[in-house]
């Protein structure tokens, strides 16, 4: 059975256990709901208000504030907007994806070749979209992303040695050119802009090398990114 109830506000007395709703009904509030976590059952499909204090989430599918505000729900037309302090005690958003990754072991550089990088150290990952194992980023979050780059290796005086981001295993978008450290040490650098379309889009680090020769690791070896604008909004 579906029922709807529809208050201006809810305020429980202390101590007093408040059942609101049944399961499949809707429940609309024109105000404020304050306090009912403690005190309340809230056992309803959908809630709405204009503020939301204290309520616990639980048998709740869907929840909106100011039609803002979206609880398990991936229909949410607008954003959230929140106005003093936030506590987020779950996982971060998507839309604020961003990883760093170093390499623990040198990558072998074969002569004029693009070598993909052995990066498996992750710094941090937001979201998990950094596949250590395959030093390739999947972001899952359709956008814009800002990628840099760094690798130092060990190979001839004077060699090339050019960093590449790689998109799909073939499409190179950025390219970053190199500078001599020393007698037998080169360096590249690489920052650049791409499209991912948040499921099947992947990047990867590769460098070509005009000598045989050994990158660096740690430090040496790092790159990372993040969303600069996603296409969600």
């Amino acid at each position: 059975m579906s029922s709807n109830l529809r208050v201006n506000s809810i305020v429980p007395a202390t101590g007093t256990n408040v059942a609101i709703g049944t399961a499949g009904g809707t429940i609309t509030f024109n105000a404020n709901i304050s306090g009912v976590s403690t005190f309340a059952t809230v056992n309803a499909t959908t809630v709405s208000a204009t503020t939301i204090t204290g309520v616990t989430t639980a048998g709740i599918t869907t929840a909106f504030i100011n039609s803002r505000l979206g609880i398990a729900t991936n229909t949410v037309s607008q954003p959230l907007y929140v106005v003093g302090n936030a506590k987020i005690t779950g996982a971060v958003s998507d839309n604020n994806l961003a990883f760093h990754a170093e390499a623990t072991s040198a990558t072998s550089l074969a002569l004029n070749v693009q070598t993909k990088l052995s990066i498996t150290s992750e710094s941090f990952d937001v979201a998990n979209c950094y596949d250590a194992s395959n030093s390739r980023y999947t972001p899952n979050v359709a956008g814009w992303y800002f990628l840099r780059g760094a690798c130092r290796a060990d190979i001839s005086s004077n060699a090339v040695l050019h960093a590449y981001f790689k998109k799909n295993g073939s499409q190179d978008f950025a390219i970053g050119n190199f500078m001599n450290v020393s007698s037998s040490q080169c360096a590249t650098l690489i920052s650049g802009v791409g499209f991912f379309n948040g499921t099947t889009d992947y990047v990867e680090f590769h460098v070509y090398s005009a000598a045989v020769g050994n990158t660096g690791s740690g430090v040496n070896v790092n790159w990372s990114g993040f969303l600069l604008s996603p296409t969600a909004f």
